[in-house]
């Protein structure tokens, strides 16, 4: 509800004197910043937006406030596809610009910026709104990515060698000058400090970062004969070093995804004939448990404070609430979901489907939002 204070209106979401607009799901006068993001309003709907059929969400910010989206030309074959990539805004649900075809595809995304590397000694950033590229010359080789994709968060990204036996970390600085942004990413960066982590298991297949605890958590697959195996491994990472935490676990099975959050360890793990996520707890000193949960699926996430766990199948998205053990149902995608991401706040749950449809659901009071509204998309 928005309220009077010596005669100026203060924005019904965060209290800033500079309203100028009307919330479009409260309709509370709101201020700008509010009036551009859907999610600011606690009583905000879940949000849908037909991309077209031949798009394709191929990265996300760690907040969730835009979306890269490649549009596949239909009519040449995949020897010769046409991307043309575009922005998509999270937060207003508008697309932003159709962008020229990069070198490669971007590391990492942010609401401001798409991060390439340029082997050997070339770290390039380039600013989506104006266009702008920056590069950083490095005196010592940089190392190339390896086949896995990489992992974006708030204050930088990781990448494996093309040896699958180093982490390559990257963290970027401002100057010292600017004051810290409310939003890590909000800005372009002044600098990228890059570390390399020696891995004592080589190769390895999956990894994660938590950076809140400078974790680093690493999946090795074995085989023997026609036994497939996996282990879990959790390392400090500091200063160039890694300090192992936590006993590696063997399980059975292939690990080909990993994530961890709060005190939860995620493992998607492909079997001979089927596929499944399996969720262990970690104790406060980081020792992994055993199976808690245990879900035939394979495409999940897990929020980043840990409570919760989406999963989809086939068209259904099922939100299940580890603290209370829980189960939400989502009926809402017509077509296969072939991604599922939380951002980084916990503020958004998003998923998009094959047929070119996004969802994005703020987080209410009590879980994600469920009522969808669509929203025509501009071109």
């Amino acid at each position: 509800m928005a309220y009077r204070t010596g005669g100026d209106t203060k924005c019904a979401h965060c209290g800033e004197i500079d309203t100028d607009r009307k919330c479009r799901t409260c309709n509370d006068p709101v201020c700008p910043r509010c009036g551009d993001n859907v999610r600011s309003c606690p009583d905000s709907p879940a949000w849908h937006a037909f991309l077209g059929l031949t798009a394709g969400v191929s990265r996300v910010d760690a907040r969730a406030r835009v979306a890269w989206v490649d549009h596949r030309n239909p009519w040449v074959g995949d020897q010769q596809a046409d991307w043309r990539p575009r922005l998509f805004d999270l937060r207003r649900f508008a697309w932003l610009s159709e962008l020229p075809i990069l070198d490669g595809k971007p590391l990492l995304v942010t609401d401001r910026y798409a991060l390439e590397l340029e082997p050997p000694y070339l770290l390039k950033w380039y600013e989506l709104t104006t266009g702008k590229r920056t590069a950083m010359t490095y005196s010592a080789p940089l190392p190339t990515v390896s086949g896995l994709p990489g992992v974006g968060f708030d204050g930088g990204f990781a990448y494996l060698d093309p040896t699958y036996s180093k982490v390559v970390v990257g963290v970027w600085e401002r100057p010292s000058d600017l004051p810290r942004p409310a939003e890590p990413v909000a800005l372009p960066p002044h600098r990228v400090e890059i570390a390399e982590y020696k891995l004592p298991h080589a190769p390895i297949n999956a990894f994660a970062v938590d950076d809140s605890r400078d974790l680093l958590v690493c999946a090795i697959n074995e085989t023997f004969f026609a036994l497939a195996s996996y282990g879990i491994a959790l390392y400090r990472m500091r200063e160039g070093k890694l300090e192992h935490v936590s006993e590696t676990i063997t399980a059975k099975g292939t690990a080909r995804w990993i994530a961890v959050a709060g005190d939860w360890l995620a493992v998607e793990v492909n079997m001979l004939h089927s596929r499944h996520i399996e969720l262990r707890r970690m104790s406060p000193n980081l020792a992994v448990g055993p199976v808690v949960f245990r879900y035939e699926a394979d495409r999940g996430r897990l929020s980043a404070d840990g409570r919760y766990f989406a999963r989809a199948e086939h068209s259904t998205l099922l939100l299940h609430d580890l603290e209370t053990d829980t189960t939400t149902r989502y009926d809402d995608h017509e077509a296969r979901i072939d991604q599922v991401r939380f951002a980084s706040d916990d503020g958004a749950l998003l998923t998009t489907d094959i047929a070119g449809n996004l969802i994005l659901r703020p987080r209410t009071r009590s879980g994600y939002a469920s009522t969808v509204v669509s929203v025509e998309v501009g071109r």
